[in-house]
């Protein structure tokens, strides 16, 4: 009888207090788990001390590790970044000098597939676009711009690729993709890796 008091005394003292503002889960291996009383962060201990992070709310969701690792998602837009040093956002909003080459003429932005990463301290652009403009048109467009170009091309019923690979004029490695599948709009790729 006496337990059941202090139980019941235990629970009027803490209703008192008011809701905790985090909520903590221990596994058996000593694993852990921090949750946010708004249920918008969680924190995740594992038995060795290593931590990671995880947090939503209206403007997107990001994550952190104890190692130096991140992650960020806002709307069409993912940016990771490493611990090494390396980075990748995908859904970047890229310029041509971002590029280092002007756009197709007329081309529309491909929403949340242009890409900016840097890996082992090369930086790469990846221009995502598209045109009502035949491959062949695309890829006359680039030849004058492309140092030492080299053509290919794949031609397999309805789907048509183009691509041409070579130099910019800083010396940075450029490949470009004109591709076009049946009465669909031309896609057109642009990939630049800028040297260091």
């Amino acid at each position: 009888m006496k337990q059941v008091g202090a139980l019941v005394m235990a629970g009027l003292i803490m209703a008192g207090c008011g809701k905790p503002d985090t909520t903590v889960v221990v596994g058996e291996n000593g694993d852990k788990a921090t949750i946010s009383q708004n249920g918008q962060s969680v924190t995740t201990t594992d038995a060795k001390g290593n931590t990671a992070t995880a947090t939503t709310n209206g403007s997107g969701t990001s994550y952190s590790d104890s190692k130096g690792n991140s992650m960020t998602a806002n709307g069409s837009q993912v940016t990771t970044k490493s611990a090494n040093g390396d980075s990748a956002t995908i859904g970047a909003n890229i310029s041509e000098s971002d590029l280092g080459l002007p756009f197709y003429p007329g081309s529309s932005e491909k929403k949340g597939a242009s890409m900016i990463a840097t890996q082992n301290g090369v930086k790469s652009v990846m221009s995502s676009r598209t045109t009502k403009d035949l491959p062949s048109k695309v890829l006359d467009f680039y030849k004058g711009k492309v140092e030492n170009g080299k053509p290919s091309n794949i031609d397999s019923g309805d789907n048509k690729i183009i691509m041409l690979s070579g130099k910019s004029n800083d010396g940075s490695d450029v490949e470009i993709m004109a591709s076009k599948n049946g009465s669909a709009d031309t896609e057109i790729l642009v990939t630049v890796k800028h040297k260091g």
